[in-house]
């Protein structure tokens, strides 16, 4: 059981590699913890329940510095996800020692023939008690490292316990409010979850040392080995659970005051929503909106989201959390909201006589006449031709204004 779902945990890695990486970097740490625990998982499997001496002579050994980053990175994740940041400082490579310390003492083991690595393998599936007296390591025997993997992590996973509990009860006001309650379920699922699998295999670590000549067989059918096995297919479901989270927490320290809007107050497109005026990041929300209606970045047809977070030097993920909880319009939405009401100014003004439909729509944003008449149909009900006509017809006619931005503010929807 251990090994199938060690083995959807790195499928899981190598997904959110791929898709939150750029929105998230903090996700490095993450996978920095993952990756170490699956590998754990499938180097157990190939000592207890294998039969395959070259796949386990590949990760057997060579895995040990790997295993001693999982705690560290684990507490990396988790105070930085706090935090919102993804730096660290120079005292915090120190935690990093041992791994160097892992990685120093297997280099003899490294540079020997794989023949040799096979015989060692196969030693360890014929009887996992050579385990206890084969010695591959500079600085110490190799059951050193059996003891040493769990304690590191369960003393790791307690350390991110009390960060979690002093963020709850000190900081937690500082968070956005729609992410307070599920930074301390994820952070709290993620600690647990870390300190279950350390005290399973720890206690899985007891019984193996203390146990003379311990049959494979009987080793197997231990309880704890079905318990730990639940444990692994715990963490993929706790990703499923909290999706959100994996694109980044957005964090603010500063507070502003904002006037409480009346409760019946209809707010224009792209207005923050009164519910999250004191969020902390609605200042964040306000430059966000400030800087379509005075930059009028939309009109350029390559226009993203990234372009946001370089250009206002906001991470992405805030950028994300503003559109998502605050301003409350997907971004493609206000874009698109933007344009159209750019190209409805060109269509009621002198513009349009020197300009055609194909130049309004890319004047507007619109990378094609195609995309610029669809989209503008969608929205107005209208094509720009007959938008044009019926508004000429009730004297909308009109010059282009000199100033955009003292007769438009928020997209005019219609």
């Amino acid at each position: 059981m251990v090994y199938y779902f060690s083995i959807l945990i790195l499928a899981l890695c190598i997904v959110m590699f791929t898709y939150n990486s750029k929105v998230n970097r903090n996700i490095l740490y993450l996978l920095g913890f993952l990756i170490p625990i699956a590998a754990y998982g499938i180097h157990h499997h190939l000592i207890f329940f294998n039969e395959s001496a070259f796949k386990l002579a590949i990760i057997n050994t060579h895995g040990i510095p790997l295993y001693y980053l999982a705690g560290p990175m684990l507490y990396f994740y988790i105070r930085n996800t706090i935090l919102d940041s993804n730096q660290l400082s120079k005292l915090d490579f120190l935690h990093f020692l041992p791994f160097i310390i892992g990685l120093t003492s297997i280099l003899p083991y490294i540079f020997e023939d794989f023949d040799y690595k096979v015989g060692i393998a196969q030693q360890f599936i014929d009887d996992p008690n050579s385990i206890k007296t084969v010695h591959s390591h500079w600085f110490y025997p190799n059951y050193f490292n059996v003891i040493a993997r769990p304690v590191l992590l369960l003393g790791y996973s307690i350390a991110c316990l009390l960060i979690v509990w002093k963020y709850t009860n000190v900081k937690g006001n500082e968070s956005p409010i729609v992410q307070r309650g599920l930074i301390t379920k994820w952070l709290i699922s993620l600690s647990i979850l870390a300190f279950l699998v350390a005290l399973l295999y720890l206690f899985m670590t007891y019984l193996f040392l203390s146990t003379q000549n311990l049959k494979k067989d009987t080793f197997n059918e231990l309880p704890i080995g079905t318990f730990t096995g639940f444990a692994y297919a715990i963490i993929p479901v706790i990703i499923f659970i909290f999706p959100r989270i994996l694109y980044g927490i957005p964090r603010a320290i500063q507070t502003i005051n904002i006037p409480n809007e009346e409760e019946d107050q209809e707010l224009p497109i792209g207005q923050p929503r009164e519910n999250y005026l004191n969020d902390p990041l609605t200042e964040t929300a306000e430059r966000i909106l400030t800087y379509f209606e005075q930059s009028k970045p939309y009109l350029n047809t390559k226009f993203s989201i990234d372009d946001i977070a370089e250009e206002l030097n906001i991470p992405k993920h805030h950028v994300g959390y503003c559109f998502t909880n605050i301003i409350q319009t997907k971004f493609t939405t206000l874009r698109t909201d933007y344009r159209i009401a750019h190209a409805k100014r060109l269509l009621l003004s002198s513009q349009v006589d020197v300009m055609t439909m194909e130049g309004i729509g890319l004047e507007s944003g619109f990378a094609s006449k195609s995309s610029f008449f669809s989209v503008f149909k969608e929205s107005t009900g209208l094509s720009p031709f007959d938008y044009m006509k019926q508004h000429k017809n009730q004297g909308a006619y009109r010059k282009f204004p000199k100033n955009h931005s003292e007769n438009f503010n928020r997209p005019e929807v219609t």
